[in-house]
């Protein structure tokens, strides 16, 4: 076997692996970068409705709340 056989028997698969790896890497970081998205777009509008829930509950309270003062006040 001479020193090119070598080289080529160890080189070649070596540069296959290595584009074979980038390829992956390159995809899957697309794939991830791609849910993660999805998944802050989906916490946020989860977020937005909490937040427009809690802010309901405070009206009623607030409500609520007046209306005993109010009847604390006419005693």
């Amino acid at each position: 076997m001479t020193n090119t056989q070598l080289y080529l028997a160890i080189g070649a698969p070596v540069l296959f692996n290595l584009g074979l790896i980038t390829f992956l890497y390159l995809t899957l970081s697309r794939q991830l970068e791609q849910s993660i998205t999805g998944l802050r777009e989906t916490m946020t509008a989860r977020f937005e409705a909490a937040q427009q829930s809690l802010l309901r509950v405070e009206q009623v309270l607030d409500a609520r709340l007046k209306h005993v003062e109010d009847a604390i006040e006419r005693r």
